[in-house]
């Protein structure tokens, strides 16, 4: 190769030659080493972003916090309900205490009994009333006595059936003889309103004594009664 480098006089510089084409683009050279880490910018803080959804339960309960303190007393409340008698205590072992003066006389009204009698059948003129039924015999539907007695009072119904000349007897019989009428009667009238027909009260004052057998005899003017007829006796215990 040529030098035409300009030593002397004898050789001038010519003009710079038009720029040749590009060359080949040569292999990548070797990475460099890594420079500097910059100053940190200041930027502005961005919005909170939005709250995230709960995690799962941790693991094992923890350990119990410390008792905290007493808080102030509450209002009294409503007075529950009164508890169910307790039982009796034993008896003490005191002594007798001395006999207390006498109390006043007891009330002298005598006691009562009452005697019942209904027909829930057809009854006829003649019939003895007993306790659901009636019969032309007195055995079948009379009532001992439990003790003497006064025979004060008789009540008959004829249960709104009117009928003419109703009457009502109480008749007694005495252990080992017949049943006889006694005094006690009473009749309900054929006149007046429907109640004054329908029901009446006899007095009276008769004797009887325990063991006695009673019943109630009605009569009247016409056909039977369909639903029965009743009556109530009452006597005071002598």
């Amino acid at each position: 190769m040529q030098d035409y480098s300009c030593k002397d006089d004898k050789f001038k510089r010519g003009p710079q030659g038009c720029k040749g084409p590009r060359g080949k683009k040569g292999p990548r050279g070797c990475r460099g080493p890594q420079g500097i880490i910059g100053p940190t910018g200041v930027g502005i803080t961005g919005p909170t972003g939005p709250t995230g959804s709960q995690g799962p339960t941790g693991p094992g309960t923890g350990m119990t916090g410390a008792t905290g303190p007493t808080g102030p007393t509450g209002s009294q409340g409503f007075t529950g309900p009164t508890g169910s008698q307790g039982s009796t205590g034993p008896t003490g072992s005191g002594a007798t205490g001395p006999t207390g003066s006498e109390g006043p006389t007891g009330s002298t009204t005598a006691d009562d009994i009452l005697l019942q009698y209904s027909s829930d059948q057809s009854t006829s003129s003649g019939d003895f009333l007993g306790q659901g039924n009636s019969s032309s015999n007195f055995l079948r539907g009379c009532l001992v006595l439990p003790c003497s007695a006064t025979l004060v009072k008789v009540v008959f119904t004829n249960k709104g059936q009117f009928r003419t000349d109703a009457t009502a007897t109480v008749w007694k019989k005495v252990p080992g003889s017949a049943a006889v009428a006694t005094t006690l009667t009473v009749a309900i009238p054929n006149v007046g309103t429907d109640a004054e027909k329908e029901c009446a009260v006899g007095l009276g004052n008769v004797s009887v004594s325990e063991c006695d057998c009673i019943s109630v005899k009605i009569d009247w003017t016409g056909g039977a009664m369909s639903d029965g007829a009743a009556a109530a006796v009452l006597l005071e215990i002598v």
